[in-house]
Parts: C-alpha cells; sequence; structure tokens
C-alpha cells in the first residue's frame, strides 16, 4: 500500500465530503449515539465547546436547542456542510473551516471538544497529529468526547461480516482512512495527554448501500448473507464513545 501524503489526504478529504455533503445531509439521521453525546453535553452546558467535523449540524443543532446557554462552535474542512448546516444550525453559531490535523486555533482556547466519526476519515499516520492537536486546544482539566465506529472486537456473525466488508472499502484499502482499534485509540488519547476515563458502546445505523459497490464476488457474497441475517431489522454497529480528560 502506498503511503498517502498529508496533502493528498487534504484533498481527498475535501473533495470527498463537499460531493457527498448533500446525500448525507439528507440521509444522516438520529441514533442513540447522538441522544448520548448531546445528554453529555448538558453537563457542560456553561462551557465553551467545539465540534471538529460538524458535518450537517444535527448534534450541534440538538444541542443548542437543549442547552441554549452552551458556547458551541463548529469545524468541517467541507465548505458545501458550512453552508448546507446552516439551515440547522442558526447564524448565532460560529462555523469554521479548517483541516482537522491543523486546526487555526489558540492553545487551551476551549473547554472541550467533540468529534463524531471524522478522525478516522484520514490516513493511519496523520492520526496521532490529529489527536495531539484537537489536545492541544483544550483547556487543562477540560473534555474530549469522541465517537468512532469499527474500533469494537466483532462478536457475532453480522459484526464479523459488516468489519470484513468495511475492511474492503476503497477508501480503507488504499489508506485513505484508518479506524483504530480501542486500545489504539487509547494509546493516542494517552500519548496527546489526554486520559480516557470511560468508553461506552451506543448503537448507530448501518447504511449497508456503503459495500453495495464493493466489486469482488467474495464481498457481494458477505453482503448477501449480512442482509439475510439482519432480514427486515434495522442494520446497526456499534460505537465508541470515549470520555476523556484532558490533563
Amino acid at each position: 500500500m502506498r503511503r498517502v501524503t498529508e496533502r493528498e489526504a487534504t484533498a481527498w478529504m475535501r473533495e470527498h465530503w463537499e460531493a457527498q455533503a448533500d446525500s448525507y445531509y439528507t440521509k444522516r439521521g438520529w441514533s442513540a449515539a447522538d441522544a448520548r453525546v448531546v445528554e453529555l453535553l448538558g453537563q457542560h452546558q456553561h462551557e465553551r465547546w467545539l465540534e471538529v467535523g460538524i458535518g450537517p449540524g444535527i448534534v450541534g443543532a440538538a444541542a443548542k436547542r437543549r442547552w441554549p446557554a452552551m458556547r458551541y462552535y463548529g469545524l468541517d474542512l467541507a465548505r458545501n456542510f458550512l453552508h448546507l448546516s446552516r439551515a440547522r444550525l442558526g447564524r448565532d453559531l460560529p462555523l469554521i473551516q479548517a483541516a482537522a490535523e491543523w486546526l487555526p486555533l489558540k492553545t487551551a482556547s476551549f473547554d472541550g471538544v467533540l468529534e463524531m466519526d471524522t478522525i478516522h476519515h484520514l490516513p493511519r499516520q496523520l492520526i496521532p497529529r490529529t489527536v495531539a492537536e484537537i489536545s492541544r486546544i483544550i483547556k487543562p482539566g477540560g473534555r474530549l468526547i469522541s465517537v468512532e465506529d469499527w474500533a469494537t472486537i466483532p462478536d457475532d456473525e453480522r459484526a464479523r461480516l459488516a468489519y470484513s466488508l468495511q475492511a474492503k472499502r476503497h477508501s480503507v484499502a488504499e489508506g485513505w482512512e484508518y479506524h483504530p482499534s480501542e486500545p489504539e485509540w487509547t494509546v493516542m488519547f494517552t500519548a496527546a495527554g489526554l486520559h480516557v476515563e470511560s468508553i461506552e458502546h451506543p448503537w448507530r445505523p448501518l447504511d449497508l448501500a456503503l459495500f453495495a459497490s464493493l466489486p469482488h464476488m467474495a464481498a457481494r457474497a458477505e453482503l448477501r448473507r449480512l442482509k439475510g441475517i439482519w432480514g427486515d431489522d434495522l442494520p446497526t454497529t456499534t460505537m465508541s464513545l470515549f470520555i476523556c480528560r484532558k490533563v
């Protein structure tokens, strides 16, 4: 696998999410992971928080409705996301266009940071630096809430098949993105000065259409088996929700 450069990774992420913004804005639904995050933010409702990778703004809008005293900021690399999220966020929520691995923000400038399914959209070699950048802007004693997928060990046939298909997706197989395991995340958080206080496992819907374009016969057979196992039930995946404190 060729090593993806920082410039290539940033360009790929921007182009990918600029193109995906409209579809993701429409399809991104609510989940138990979102509800849990909004609940957790209530413990910090009088603080200054940044959501890194705010995307369609679904969690930010819910947090602002429920915790109106919270000073909430959003950051995303894709300009289309920033435009679209305005419909949910309103004009009074500050938005910043920037890459997560190089934040144009002052050290210790936020009480806390939220990131949901954002950091894994970077190549493996850039993830530790991104975690360090996020840690840098958090005040000592502040919090990071990080929610990522594909970090748990598959514990049944559905999860095993989904993990197998996930590894075959082009962006993963070609090194454009990387999904660390929970132990890997813990090592990176610790190295960046973040103490992992707890890990929770809420669910989120799993869109099986993510795997529909996989070209290999074996992948298509795995996808058929996975759809058969889920049947008429809503496919879901287990998220890893890390609650960290800045040391």
